[in-house]
């Protein structure tokens, strides 16, 4: 597996606004896979597997963890599954100009790899309220998160093309053992992310209480 150290950034095209022409452009955005991520920081962790069960014995893992399908499909083999959680937040940069930033962690180790960044401006502005820029990243995050699910190295891109030149590594990889089983069982963000990344009404809305009253 040490071959993961050394992957190329994924590209993948999505919507975004350009302010020259007042319109939307495709662009190509550099990511990190979650599957790869995680693969070259879990597979063969001694120590952080014993955290895992240790974690499991004391019952420090919320019901979220041991009700998953995944989790439950692998009760009885013995097979570890690492428990997940997908981070989102907007980071300001400067007066005018901030990102959106999407982690993935292992819940049991806590370090966060950052999958990938976009630009506020550039979220597209045909109506979709940011959706053509950001639905392919969630479809891409989806996409590698069914990897961890199914310890299997993807066989083509989350789009269903076939691998471009550039991926050649993964190309090879494909079809073969990941390495780990890895459940998602928190998607953390502020709530000023919900309108804004998730397109949920803003928790003013009249038609979306507060979920705090």
């Amino acid at each position: 597996m040490y071959y993961i150290k050394t992957r190329m950034y994924y590209l993948h095209a999505v919507a975004a606004f350009s302010r020259t022409s007042a319109g939307v452009k495709r662009v190509n955005v550099p990511t990190k896979l979650a599957h790869e991520c995680l693969a070259e920081e879990l597979v063969g962790n001694a120590d952080a597997l014993e955290l895992l069960e240790k974690a499991k014995r004391d019952g420090d893992l919320p019901p979220s963890y041991f009700d998953h399908p995944i989790v439950q499909q692998h009760a009885d083999d013995g097979e570890p599954v690492w428990p997940l959680a997908l981070y989102i937040d907007g980071i300001q940069l400067q007066d005018r100009e901030g990102v959106i930033a999407v982690f993935i962690y292992c819940v049991i180790t806590g370090v966060r790899h950052l999958l990938g960044l976009f630009k506020k401006h550039e979220l597209c502005r045909c109506g979709c309220r940011g959706f053509c820029s950001l639905a392919p990243l969630w479809a891409m995050a989806h996409w590698s998160l069914v990897c961890c699910a199914r310890n299997e190295w993807p066989a083509n891109r989350h789009d269903e093309l076939l691998w471009d030149v550039f991926d050649n590594v993964r190309r090879a990889m494909a079809g073969s053992a990941l390495g780990l089983f890895a459940a998602l069982i928190f998607v953390k963000s502020d709530m000023g992310e919900w309108p804004n990344t998730f397109f949920f009404p803003a928790v003013n809305a009249i038609e979306h209480d507060c979920p705090l009253c």
